[in-house]
C-alpha cells in the first residue's frame, strides 16, 4: 500500500494524504474494521509528529470500533498505542494500567511478540520512574525473547533503552555499547527516522 511506503519513509504528510483517502472509501463503503485500521494509522502519524492530543482522539476511535467488533488483538495494540502516550504525558500510573491491559490479552491470545513488546514497554516506564534494577530485568527478558523471535528492529529499541539505562546509572562505557548496538541495527534496517532520533537524544 502506498501510504505503508511512505509511513514507512517518514513522509507523514503524504502518508496521512493516501491513509484519508482510504478513510474516505472505507466509511462510504461502512467498512467498519478498515475505518479503525486507518484511524490506527493516522493516530500513529500524528504520534509520531508529536501531536499527541490529535493521535489520542485518533486512537480512541480506533478503540471504539475494535470494542464494537470484539477485535481483541486490535485492542490490545491500541491500549499499547494509548498507554505509549500516557507515558509521554508523565501520567505513569494511567500508562501502566494501559500496558498491562495490553500484555493480559497478549498472553491470552499467545501472541509471542506482543508479550515481549510489552515487557519492554513495562521495562522502560520503570526506567523512567527512575527504578532501574526492575527496569533492567524487564527490559532484558523483553529483549530476549524478541532476539528469539527474530523481532530484529524491536531489538534495536530494547538495546537503545538499555544505553539509556547505563547512562542514568552512569556506566557510560556500558551505554556507549548498547547505543552502538541499537545504532548498527537501524542502520542495516535503513530506519532513517530512528537514526535520526537517537542521534539528537543521545547528543543532547
Amino acid at each position: 500500500m502506498l501510504g505503508d511506503i511512505e509511513r514507512n519513509r517518514g513522509n507523514w504528510a503524504e502518508a496521512q494524504r493516501l491513509y484519508r483517502q482510504c478513510l474516505q472509501i472505507e466509511e462510504e463503503l461502512g467498512d467498519r474494521a478498515g475505518m479503525a485500521s486507518s484511524w490506527g494509522v493516522l493516530g500513529e502519524i500524528e504520534r509520531n509528529r508529536g501531536n499527541w492530543a490529535e493521535a489520542q482522539r485518533l486512537y480512541r476511535q480506533c478503540l471504539q470500533i475494535e470494542e464494537e467488533l470484539g477485535d481483541r488483538a486490535g485492542m490490545a495494540t491500541s491500549w499499547g498505542q494509548l498507554g505509549e502516550i500516557e507515558r509521554f504525558r508523565g501520567n505513569w500510573a494511567e500508562a501502566e494500567k494501559l500496558y498491562r491491559q495490553y500484555l493480559q490479552v497478549m498472553e491470552e491470545l499467545g501472541d509471542l511478540v506482543g508479550i515481549a513488546t510489552s515487557i519492554g514497554c513495562l521495562g522502560e516506564l520503570e526506567m523512567l520512574r527512575g527504578n532501574l534494577d526492575a527496569a533492567e530485568r524487564l527490559i532484558k527478558d523483553g529483549l530476549a525473547r524478541l532476539k528469539q523471535l527474530g523481532e530484529t528492529y524491536k531489538t534495536g529499541d530494547s538495546y537503545y533503552d538499555l544505553a539509556r539505562l547505563e547512562r542514568k546509572r552512569g556506566n557510560e562505557e556500558v551505554a556507549q555499547e548498547h547505543y552502538h548496538t541499537a545504532y548498527q541495527i537501524y542502520q542495516q534496517l535503513g530506519a532513517a527516522k530512528d537514526l535520526e532520533r537517537i542521534e539528537k537524544e543521545w547528543n543532547e
